[in-house]
Order: structure tokens, then C-alpha cells, then sequence
């Protein structure tokens, strides 16, 4: 659910007497073991320093250690992830594990389910209830997608994943074109875009760059996989490569497999008074009941606007 929902639920929760907690995935909270680690590297850079000492700073004010408390930039994802509690072992994770896991309410977003954030044995005897359904297909596709910047992986490889980007961005200029409504479109990573001696130095580039688990999960990502779409783009100067699923019923059925019972609401899942799409999307089988609601009364005044001049023309931003 979104983080409106999640309030509204506990708020409600909290008057019912019914504990409630929210529980996020662990790159989200920070590892104190991994901050303490890096104390100990014999030299940083100045944007890596000043980091650390924000991190310091904040690591003995918080109780939580979830990186929404503080305000990151898009370069300092980068830096975070390398004190993320990655794999859920550290105390600030596992105590909002915890704490979740005895509460009578679990509150996750849509991309933490997606990911198997709730353990198949933790939820044998808990219904799960999935609001806002209409956004499931956007946050599965997201949260399963995997995306590749130069501001996520430089903290890794430093001024070497400067040249690999700077690689895709020339196989991204030679390819791309403009859509017809003006604006940049996707270059996607097919069997023939694959042959271009681009994506061949660019591929090459990244085999070059020091061995770490970072490297090889950007290998593997590079690779044809049967059902996944790949592609690279460029958005606020930014260029990225994407990898993303194109059907997600199988990873949907394996995340719920687990639950005594499942309810998806949402105001917006019907087509024409049918779930057939909704259906087909996530592989339901007739065992899901479907329920249509009354619709809620509003007196609504939809106006189109018209004559809007056209995209890139003058008076258009």
C-alpha cells in the first residue's frame, strides 16, 4: 500500500487496540557492522567522507535506522547502498523484522511483496489483504525490474564506471530516436541491437571492472533472459539500463502461496464489469471469487482541454 494507506490503516488500527507495525526491505535500514567497516578503510574520497561523516552523525541520533528518515539526493543512493543491510543480517533490520512479525497488522509496500519480503513460514496462519490493487502491475514490474545507473554502481568501481556509462550512452545516442510526440525513446536491448559494436565495447567494458558481487549481478543482468524485456534510456540526463519481467503471474502466485487467505481490492481492477484482464495478468485461476461493488456517487465534471500547443513548440513548457 502507499504510504497514505498505511497511515490510514494504522490510525485505524490504533483505535481498535490492534497492534500494527511496518516492515521495509533491508536495503532500506542501515548496517552499523558495515559503517563500522569502512571506518577502518585507509583512505576516502571527499564526497565518499562527507557521507560517512553524515552517516556517523545520524547513526547514534536513530533508533530505526531506515534511511527514509534522512533526505537523499539521486547520488547518494549510490552511497547508501553500500551501508545497506543488503542482506537483512544487522540489528536495525532484523529488529523491524521483530517487531513486525508480532504485531497482529503487517504493513508492506506492494514492492516488498513483490520481492518475498514476508518468509513463506512467517505467514502460514495471516490473511493477506493487497489495497490498491490497480497499482499491482506497475509495483511488481518495478519492483522486479532490475536498473543500472551511473550514480548506483560508481560507488562501487569509482571513475571506472564513468568510461562503462559513458559507453552506453554512445550505444544509446546511436540507436535512440524520437518518438512522435518529441520526446527520447527507449533503445531496447534486442538480438539485433546486441550485434552493435557498441553494446560489444560496452559489455567488454564491464567485464573489465574489479571483481565484486556488484560486477556480477550487472553481467548476468546484461544477458538475453527468456521472459524479460531489456532496454536503456535516458531521463533527466541520466542514462540507464533496465531489465524487467514481462509476465508476472508465476513470481505473484509464489509470494502469496503462503497465506491462509487473500483479498485484492481496489476501485479500478474491472474492465466492463469483468476481471478477465486483471485474470489473465497475474495467472488467477477459478478459484478466486470475484466481488463487484456499489459504485461510490460522485458528481463529477470531466472537461477536455483543447488546442494545447504541441510538444517542443513555443509557449509549449
Amino acid at each position: 500500500s502507499t504510504t497514505k494507506k498505511r497511515e490510514e490503516v494504522a490510525l485505524e488500527a490504533q483505535k481498535a487496540e490492534i497492534t500494527v507495525s511496518v516492515l521495509k526491505e533491508p536495503q532500506f535500514y542501515l548496517s552499523p557492522r558495515i559503517l563500522s567497516e569502512k571506518l577502518h578503510s585507509d583512505s576516502f574520497k571527499i564526497d565518499e567522507a562527507q557521507f560517512i561523516i553524515r552517516m556517523i552523525l545520524w547513526s547514534h541520533e536513530t533508533v530505526t535506522g531506515d534511511s527514509e528518515e534522512i533526505s537523499l539526493q539521486r547520488e547518494d543512493y549510490g552511497f547508501f547502498e553500500t551501508f545497506a543491510d543488503l542482506e537483512g543480517n544487522d540489528v536495525f533490520f532484523k529488529k523491524a523484522q521483530s517487531d513486525a512479525f508480532k504485531s497482529d497488522i503487517i504493513l508492506i509496500h506492494q514492492f516488498g511483496l513483490a520481492r518475498g519480503l514476508l518468509p513463506q513460514e512467517k505467514v502460514k496462519n495471516r490473511a493477506l489483504i493487497i489495497t490498491e490493487a490497480a497499482q499491482l502491475e506497475d509495483c511488481f514490474s518495478n519492483a522486479l525490474r532490475r536498473r543500472f545507473t551511473l550514480a548506483r554502481i560508481r560507488p562501487f568501481f569509482d571513475d571506472k564506471a564513468i568510461m562503462v556509462f559513458g559507453l552506453l550512452g554512445i550505444f544509446y545516442d546511436r540507436l535512440s530516436g524520437r518518438g512522435t510526440a518529441g520526446f527520447d525513446e527507449n533503445v531496447m536491448v534486442n538480438d539485433e541491437a546486441r550485434k552493435s559494436p557498441t553494446w560489444t565495447q560496452f559489455c567488454d567494458a564491464v567485464s573489465n571492472l574489479p571483481d565484486c558481487p556488484q560486477k556480477e549481478d550487472f553481467k548476468k543482468a546484461l544477458l538475453p533472459q527468456d521472459n524479460r524485456v531489456q532496454w536503456v534510456n535516458s531521463y533527466a540526463n541520466e542514462i540507464s539500463y533496465s531489465s524487467a519481467p514481462i509476465y508476472l503471474g508465476e513470481y505473484f502466485n509464489d509470494v502469496i502461496a503462503g497465506f491462509s487467505k487473500v483479498l485484492i481490492q481496489s476501485e479500478a481492477i474491472s474492465c466492463g464489469d469483468s476481471f478477465n484482464f486483471f485474470r489473465e495478468l497475474f495467472e488467477l485461476d477459478s478459484s478466486w471469487e470475484e466481488v463487484i461493488g456499489e459504485p461510490s456517487t460522485r458528481n463529477l465534471s470531466i472537461e477536455i482541454p483543447e488546442k494545447l500547443p504541441a510538444p517542443f513548440s513555443e509557449n509549449y513548457f
